[in-house]
C-alpha cells in the first residue's frame, strides 16, 4: 500500500525547510509520497526519497513524472489530528538525525514522545526515537504508513474518554483521593478492548487504588488482566500480584509491611507519614527483603498459571 500526502501549511513550511537544507536546488510541489517507511517529498527537479528507518536518502522522479498523482484527491492532514502529531515526531526526528537546527534538546524529545504515545496507546502503537524514527503496533514493528493507516480515526480516543481527563484521574491517584480516581478509571475499563495497551494501564492504575484501600483481592482481580506485552517490568507486576497474594499472611508486621509497600508505590503516600517513615523502615528491614522475594516468587508463579 501507499498514499499520497498534502500537508497543511505549518507543516509543510516546517518540512519544506528540511527538504531544502538536505538540497538546495530542490523546490517542493508541497505534496508528499509515504509508502512503508518511506517518505519521498515530490518536487523539483526531482523528489527526495528518505528511508525512515535508516536514513538514508536519493533522488526519485520529479513531479511531472508521477504516476497516479491526481492533486484535486489528495485530502490534507489537518492541524488538529494525530496523523498531523504523528507526522510532527518524524519531523522532529528528521532534524535530530541530519542535525538541521534548531533541535529539540533531549528532555523536550522526551516530552514529544510521551505525549504523542499518551495518544497512540489508544491504538495499541508506540513511538520510539531508533534509529530515526519506528513505531510498533500491537508489540510488533510497524511502518510509518501502518501507523498512518492505524490513526485515521480520530473519534477513537473521545469515543473512549468522553468525559474522563486521563491525566486528571492520575493526577488524583498522585493526592491519594482514590476513591475518586476510582470513579475516573472504571467507566473506561468497559469501553477498551480486553488485553489492549490502554486496558492494561486501567488495570494497572486500578489494582494499585484497591491495594492503597485495602482491597488486595479487588487488585488482584485486575492486575491479572493485564498483558505482559505492555508490562515495561514484568519484575514490578510480579511483586504487585505477590503483595496482593501474601501481605495478609506475613503474620504480626503485616500492616508494617503494606504500609512501606504503600511508600513505594506512591512518594504522597510516603510524605504523609513522613514523620513515621524512618521508624517504618526500621521495623521492617530485617524481613521486608525476604518477604518482597517471596511476593516475587507467588506473583510469577500465580501469573504464569492464570
Amino acid at each position: 500500500m501507499s498514499m499520497f500526502i498534502r500537508l497543511n501549511h505549518s507543516l509543510q513550511l516546517q518540512f519544506d525547510a528540511v527538504m531544502t537544507r538536505l538540497a538546495g536546488d530542490y523546490v517542493s510541489k508541497e505534496i508528499y509520497f509515504l509508502e512503508g517507511d518511506e517518505l519521498t517529498a515530490i518536487g523539483r527537479p526531482y523528489s527526495i526519497r528518505i528511508r525512515l528507518s535508516d536514513g538514508s536518502r536519493d533522488n526519485d522522479r520529479e513531479y511531472e513524472q508521477w504516476e497516479g498523482l491526481d492533486e484535486n484527491t489528495i485530502p490534507e492532514i489537518a492541524e488538529d489530528t494525530l496523523r498531523n502529531e504523528v507526522l510532527k515526531y518524524v519531523l522532529m526526528q528528521l532534524r535530530i538525525f541530519y542535525d538541521i537546527r534548531p533541535v529539540a534538546d533531549e528532555y523536550m524529545r522526551s516530552v514529544l514522545r510521551g505525549k504523542l504515545n499518551d495518544k497512540l496507546k489508544f491504538y495499541d502503537s508506540l513511538a520510539s526515537d531508533e534509529p530515526v524514527v519506528s513505531f510498533t503496533i500491537e508489540g510488533n514493528r510497524a511502518s510509518v504508513e501502518d501507523i498512518m493507516i492505524r490513526v485515521f480515526d480520530d473519534s477513537i480516543i473521545s469515543d473512549i474518554l468522553l468525559d474522563t481527563d486521563l491525566d486528571y484521574a492520575r493526577r488524583l491517584m498522585g493526592l491519594l483521593r482514590y476513591d475518586e480516581a476510582l470513579e475516573q478509571f472504571l467507566p473506561l475499563v468497559s469501553r477498551v478492548k480486553p488485553g489492549s495497551m490502554l486496558d492494561t494501564e486501567l488495570n494497572m492504575y486500578i489494582g494499585e487504588i484497591y491495594y492503597h484501600i485495602h482491597e488486595p483481592a479487588r487488585a488482584l482481580e485486575y492486575y491479572k488482566l493485564c498483558n505482559p506485552r505492555y508490562i515495561d517490568d514484568i519484575r514490578d507486576l510480579n511483586i504487585r500480584v505477590g503483595h496482593c497474594l501474601l501481605d495478609d499472611k506475613a503474620g504480626l508486621r503485616a500492616g508494617l509491611i503494606k504500609m512501606y509497600y504503600r511508600c513505594i508505590l506512591n512518594p504522597t503516600y510516603k510524605k504523609s507519614i513522613i514523620d513515621r517513615y524512618d521508624r517504618l523502615k526500621e521495623q521492617v528491614a530485617s524481613i521486608y527483603d525476604e518477604h518482597e522475594a517471596r511476593c516475587e516468587e507467588a506473583g510469577a508463579e500465580y501469573l504464569r498459571d492464570r
